[in-house]
């Protein structure tokens, strides 16, 4: 099942019969949004769904920062870009990431949340359809672009997300955390980033919890430290928590060769068709790994070239899912199989290919 097809399920059990329990918001500035989040803390709607209009959205102006928690259980919240519509409605939806942008403080990321760490139970994030953004992070704590946690028999779903220009000097680039709960992953795209530690992502699981991520890319990320752990994806397992990683690319990172790409600490994690230049753990399972130059489209163009290996060579069914849109809002699985990485491979056009463009 699809994070999509999972969030539409649990939406329509939540939701039935309580049709007066769910708030739908349309958001078009960063001051709506802010207080759009903040109102989440006190809600008793079982349904909370935000939708954010294309544009830019600035915890810089100084309208508040961009994090909520959750304090009730049995509650949903689902936010997203790419909304538009006459008049300031949400009623037309692109599904490209690119089209909505949340940049970050210099003291907080570009957004923070959580399922609640006091008894919550039964609750649910969804985030999707966002570039997420923070170029100059100086804080000691949580993380550039991201810092999320996914608490104790809760959930987050975490789909078709940019995370770029992520700068941090003292933390991670972009902090997932996974404490008992269960954490999903799909068509993220993680580019020109770059954090004390680890550079991209840190994915760090606790306690049982179950994290799973798929068609990720990861490159253009490096580290600060000089014996840094990993300068782009460190995956991390602490206390039975388990963690899927498949169809995913990490490669162009770091020029420090004694710094791999991919670090691995702890059991329970598990590769399935994941190309990367340098892995240093090793996981518990590792399946079809390959190497080499993936062949992007360009050195600041993750998308996949023609003579890409990448192109359907991924497995059909991965742990997390492989999604109904990439990382470009673009549907998936368009050839023999699905692609490696957050893009599907779109062929160029035959009318641009035969030069018509030129008559």
């Amino acid at each position: 099942m699809s994070v999509f097809a999972r969030f539409v399920s649990l939406a329509l059990a939540l939701s039935a019969g309580a049709a007066s329990h769910a708030a739908t918001v349309c958001v078009a500035n960063s001051t709506q949004f802010h207080d759009a989040l903040a109102s989440i803390a006190t809600s008793t709607d079982a349904l909370v769904v935000i939708k954010l209009r294309t544009g830019q959205y600035a915890d810089a102006n100084g309208n508040g920062h961009f994090v909520f928690t959750q304090n009730r259980s049995n509650q949903i919240v689902d936010i997203s870009g790419g909304w538009s519509g006459a008049n300031g409605t949400c009623t037309g939806k692109s599904f490209d990431p690119a089209a909505t942008v949340i940049t970050g403080a210099g003291d907080f990321p570009a957004l923070r949340f959580d399922n609640g760490f006091s008894g919550t139970s039964g609750n649910s994030i969804y985030v999707h359809d966002l570039t997420l953004r923070n170029p100059n992070y100086t804080a000691e704590t949580m993380a550039a672009c991201v810092y999320g946690a996914a608490t104790a028999a809760n959930e987050v779903m975490f789909e078709r997300v940019h995370l770029r220009e992520c700068g941090a000097t003292r933390v991670p680039s972009s902090l997932m955390e996974n404490d008992g709960g269960t954490l999903t992953i799909s068509n993220l795209l993680v580019r020109d980033s770059q954090g004390a530690d680890v550079g991209a992502l840190m994915l760090a699981s606790y306690d049982g919890g179950v994290t799973r991520a798929a068609q990720v890319t990861v490159t253009n990320a490096a580290s600060v430290w000089t014996a840094a752990p990993s300068s782009a994806l460190y995956v991390q397992n602490y206390s039975g928590a388990h963690a899927y990683i498949s169809n995913t690319v990490v490669w162009g990172n770091d020029t420090d060769v004694a710094v791999p790409d991919i670090r691995v600490f702890g059991t329970g994690v598990y590769f399935t068709r994941v190309h990367y230049g340098k892995l240093a753990g090793v996981p518990d399972f590792n399946n079809t790994p390959s190497s080499g130059d993936p062949r992007f489209a360009g050195t600041y163009d993750a998308r996949l070239s023609i003579d890409s290996p990448l192109i359907d060579s991924g497995v059909a069914n991965p742990a997390g899912g492989v999604g109904t849109f990439d990382a470009d809002g673009k549907p998936r699985v368009r050839g023999a199989g699905v692609d490696v990485g957050a893009f599907e491979y779109v062929p160029p056009d035959p009318i641009f290919k035969n030069g018509f463009e030129n008559n």
